[in-house]
């Protein structure tokens, strides 16, 4: 319907991770987000829409995975220094989708 009306869907996953600090969340459901995101993807490729994948870029952070806490201060919301490859991936993401479908 997006497309249709003009506009450019971008869909984008969710990083998380699988530990609990005090002040995680009770409803963290890190199965049911890793399903969240595969569906995302899945719908994505189907549907031909762009995706930012959020998830699996910040797995490629060299300390993400041993210092999640910097990033995810409670395994789901996203710290100060996460908030800084957030942004900066998005952007980049978003110039790179931008820049592709204004070549068309």
């Amino acid at each position: 319907m997006s497309q249709h009306m003009g506009t450019t869907p971008i869909l984008m996953t969710q990083p998380l991770a699988s530990v609990r600090t005090k002040i995680s969340p009770h409803w963290l459901n890190t199965p049911d987000q890793y399903k969240l995101n595969e569906m995302i993807r899945v719908v994505a490729k189907e549907q031909n829409v762009s995706l930012i994948d959020l998830s699996s870029y910040m797995k490629t952070i060299p300390d993400y995975e041993s210092h999640i806490v910097n990033y995810l201060y409670d395994g789901i919301h996203v710290s100060d220094k996460g908030s800084k490859l957030y942004s900066n991936y998005i952007c980049k993401r978003l110039i790179e989708i931008f820049k592709l479908r204004d070549s068309r």
